[in-house]
């Protein structure tokens, strides 16, 4: 959107489960509401294992941006290569299914973004991270 290269840590390949707020939202409504969930930690997620750069390239053709990634060879202390929520319990429990999919998620946030004043900072976020010892090489 602003022409500059996203900064992606590792190789781009680790998976993550991506879901809409509205979902969680609803998700946390219905717990609420139906009181099935009381006392219990559940997760709201999707089975659906995305990895950043497919996320990446989505983003791309809804922006219309072909600036292609800065990937860096760092990660986050104890980040996980593969994250993605056990949601087994919330189905079960609650009886909820997500409304939403990756790919209607990412059109809403880039609508959201078009309306929204790019802050770009990755120096400083891998600077603060350096810092506090929570940088790693890989």
């Amino acid at each position: 959107m602003n022409k500059k290269p996203a900064v992606v840590s590792e190789d781009g390949l680790q998976n993550r489960n991506f879901v809409h707020v509205r979902d969680v939202t609803r998700a946390n409504v219905l717990a609420a509401e139906s009181g099935s969930a009381d006392g219990m930690a559940v997760n709201i997620g999707t089975s659906q294992r995305t990895p950043l750069l497919q996320l990446f390239g989505m983003l791309q053709g809804v922006f219309g941006d072909r600036v292609p990634p800065d990937i860096v060879d760092k990660f986050q202390k104890r980040d996980l290569r593969r994250r993605f929520a056990g949601i087994g319990r919330f189905r079960s429990t609650l009886e909820f299914e997500l409304a939403i999919d990756l790919e209607e998620g990412v059109n809403d946030l880039v609508a959201w973004a078009r309306a929204a004043v790019a802050v770009d900072r990755p120096d400083s976020v891998f600077n603060e991270l350096q810092t506090r010892a929570l940088l790693r090489s890989l």
